[in-house]
């Protein structure tokens, strides 16, 4: 039960992210709705980076096709580097990303954020 809420929470969260799913308001917080994709959404790119959970931790079976990024796209690029933090692919983003473009990058970072997050993300 908890793999699958994991599941379902990454796969909400991305799905909010490229305008699929709106969620509704957080207290006082508008949560800003995105446009929807000009593309089909079998052909939308997407990478993952992320910590334990994007990576499959918990996963009972193939975590290469049952982690939330290979649930949103079977051909979805996964960089996420379990028990770690953004510092690291921060640093060699050309490197892991190589000539690869995507129109979805996801960011799932838990813990000391502040060290590579902004890095990473320009």
């Amino acid at each position: 039960a908890r793999q699958q809420r994991i599941i379902a929470l990454g796969t909400i969260a991305a799905a909010a992210l490229i305008g699929i799913v709106t969620l509704p308001k957080l207290s006082d917080t508008v949560i800003r709705s995105f446009p929807r994709p000009t593309k089909p959404l079998s052909e939308i790119r997407y990478a993952a980076f992320g910590a334990s959970v994007t990576w499959g931790v918990g996963i009972d079976g193939d975590r290469d096709k049952l982690a939330y990024p290979k649930l949103l796209s079977p051909s979805a690029s996964n960089f996420a580097i379990r028990a770690s933090g953004p510092s690291y692919p921060s640093a060699c983003t050309s490197t892991i990303v190589g000539e690869e473009e995507f129109d979805v990058i996801i960011l799932e970072y838990f813990a000391d954020v502040g060290h590579g997050l902004r890095r990473l993300a320009r």
